[in-house]
């Protein structure tokens, strides 16, 4: 397998603007890239998982803020799945987020739900960067899950579609990681690329090859396709 995930940055959005046209982006100078982390919180990540993922999260908001580039032209949303769907950060730059809370395990993992949750973000925020002259990157997603959707079968069904499609027409990348026991078979369906599975608990370095990432990406034009670092220091291969 392939130690990196290929990236293409060719996108066309078209959406509609008009409520959009009060709202505004942050250093709309700037081209702008969307990152959404859809992080699995449901009770079987308790315990040394969840305490790693909120470590590696830590580390992530420092380093993305310290950086000069990222914190003004990075859009983060946060959205947790664990019993219920919550977003726990808008899209917002790193230079304005306010979030210091330890995220918990608790519930089922309606991971469906998330990613048309997340979609339907993402789309809204296109629709203001559009509205305000704002050059965009097409967005980042990052899924990180332990186990495998318990919405029903057809809301599963309609987000992989979503995703594919949004894959396919260059709105979103979607990329699937596997924490421990998660169902890397359904996960590699889940998108249109195969899903990584974490080596042990490497959320720290998860989260470090995740700040390369957008970091190499928000340097380059819009448009331009870009390599993403290996996925050696922290993938199982």
């Amino acid at each position: 397998m392939n130690a990196n995930w290929p990236e293409e940055m060719d996108m066309d959005f078209g959406e509609d603007t008009t409520l959009c046209k009060d709202l505004e982006v942050a250093n709309p100078q700037l081209d702008h890239l969307p990152v959404v982390l859809l992080l699995d919180t449901s009770g079987s990540m308790s315990g040394n998982p969840i305490n790693e993922l909120n470590n590696g999260l830590k580390q992530f908001f420092s380093e993305c803020l310290a950086d000069t580039t990222i914190s003004k032209c990075v859009d983060l949303m946060i959205v947790t799945y664990g019993g219920r769907v919550k977003v726990e950060v808008p899209f917002t730059t790193f230079e304005n987020i306010q979030f210091t809370k330890e995220l918990f395990a608790d519930g089922g993992t309606p991971m469906a739900e998330a990613a048309l949750k997340a979609i339907d973000e993402i789309k809204k925020q296109h629709r203001l960067y559009k509205s305000n002259g704002v050059q965009t990157y097409k967005a980042f997603v990052l899924n990180i899950t332990d186990g495998e959707p318990t919405d029903p079968p057809w809301k599963i069904e309609e987000s992989r579609n979503k995703i594919i499609k949004y894959e396919n027409n260059k709105i979103v990348g979607w990329y699937n990681v596997g924490v421990e026991n998660a169902n890397i078979s359904f996960l590699n369906e889940f998108g249109t690329r195969p899903a990584k599975k974490l080596r042990g608990l490497s959320f720290l370095e998860l989260f470090r090859w995740l700040k390369c990432s957008i970091s190499l990406i928000s340097q380059s034009r819009p448009g331009e396709n870009v390599g993403l670092p290996p996925t050696d220091s922290w993938a199982e291969h």
